[in-house]
């Protein structure tokens, strides 16, 4: 079996607020199951015939909590 682990490190100047790395962080995973979705249809089928399973879905505006929440 092959295992593939992802990790995301970012470095960057925060200007104004530290969410502005969540903002980076969205707008790159948004990038990211697009193109998957887009480019890659015939293999999220095969996947799908051997592993049933609902089609990926995500919100265009995710929900931002703030600390205290």
């Amino acid at each position: 079996m092959l295992l593939h682990s992802v990790g995301i490190d970012i470095e960057m100047t925060i200007e104004r607020s530290y969410l502005e790395a969540g903002s980076l962080t969205e707008g790159l995973l948004k990038h990211v199951f697009r193109n998957t979705l887009e480019n890659y249809q015939v293999e999220l089928d095969n996947i799908k015939r051997q592993f049933n399973h609902d089609d990926l879905t995500f919100p265009e505006k995710i929900v931002v909590l703030s600390f205290h929440d």
